[in-house]
């Protein structure tokens, strides 16, 4: 194993099945998905942040050799993985300095939540020491979630969503990079765009 300190990525996909890579190494979070996925409201995903930051991080260090810089630790996802990607480092930027979101679902209204109110979080609070790379389906065109379906036809899409968290965050000074591409709320432009948000974001 080649010694540290190494970069670590945290996937936290739409179910919310967490994946962690050091290098070559890979740790899986246990073996079953938590009853409450994408659809958990946000108290749902402060814990599973603080779970992450108190339990499976020190875990990982005290195994490999990773660094405990934030400007080397990404923490990502797709679809629910996204959002609560960004939700995570906003509350843990000591610990996540970038995040990697591919067609974040921040247009969901799930748990209480009104739809942007990820935008409004980061709008409302300081700006912390947080890269992004958003990437998002040009024909993503997912309504919000845990709206009734008569709301859902009028909403803005997933798309619009992503552009408006773009915004906010550029308004604010973080340093984003924003990739729209050729598809959908889909897994073939997550898996081909999973590489390039890697290494813009861990680039020395």
């Amino acid at each position: 194993m080649p010694s540290g300190p190494l970069p670590v990525t945290g996937t936290a996909a739409g179910t919310y099945t967490l994946q962690l890579e050091a290098a070559s190494v890979a740790a899986r979070m246990g073996g079953q998905e938590p009853a409450a996925r994408e659809d958990m409201p946000g108290a749902g995903r402060v814990s599973y942040g603080e779970a992450l930051v108190r339990e499976l991080m020190p875990m990982l260090r005290a195994s490999y050799p990773i660094s405990t810089r934030p400007a080397d630790t990404v923490i990502g996802g797709f679809s629910g993985g996204g959002l609560a990607a960004a939700e995570i480092a906003l509350l843990h930027p000591d610990v996540f300095g970038n995040v990697l979101s591919q067609s974040g679902a921040f247009r969901d209204a799930s748990g209480g939540d009104e739809p942007n109110a990820t935008a409004r979080a980061f709008l409302e609070a300081p700006r912390k020491s947080i890269r992004f790379y958003i990437e998002v389906g040009r024909y993503d065109n997912v309504p919000a979630a845990g709206r009734p379906l008569y709301e859902m036809v009028l909403d803005e899409t997933n798309l619009m969503g992503n552009r408006h968290l773009r915004d906010v965050l550029r308004a604010k000074g973080y340093d984003v990079t924003y990739r729209e591409v050729g598809g959908g709320h889909d897994f073939v432009h997550w898996r081909a765009m999973l590489a390039d948000g890697l290494m813009t974001l861990l680039k020395r």
